[in-house]
């Protein structure tokens, strides 16, 4: 007995071809969303991501202190105690 015959008389078939169907919408929706016009902005950021020296969210209008544990970037005080220190 072949594995198709017995996926074939268990009624199992459909849930490959729904699998199947499903597979290719996702395939044909990634492909529509990485080359869609509007995200071609978003993949040259990506692309050079590796490349800037800024960190995330540097950009115009971010001040210090605006995330969590930032605080003033310019300070130059520790922001922990000295080993051995308590």
């Amino acid at each position: 007995m072949r594995l198709s015959d017995a996926v074939g008389h268990s009624g199992l078939a459909v849930y490959a071809e729904v699998a199947l169907v499903i597979f290719f919408l996702v395939f044909v929706g990634v492909v529509v969303y990485v080359f869609a016009r509007g995200n071609k902005q978003r993949f040259e950021r990506a692309r050079r991501m590796p490349l800037d020296d800024e960190r995330p969210g540097d950009g115009p209008g971010d001040r210090a202190g605006d995330r969590p544990g930032d605080g003033d970037r310019r300070s130059t005080k520790p922001t922990h105690a000295p080993r051995g220190a308590r």
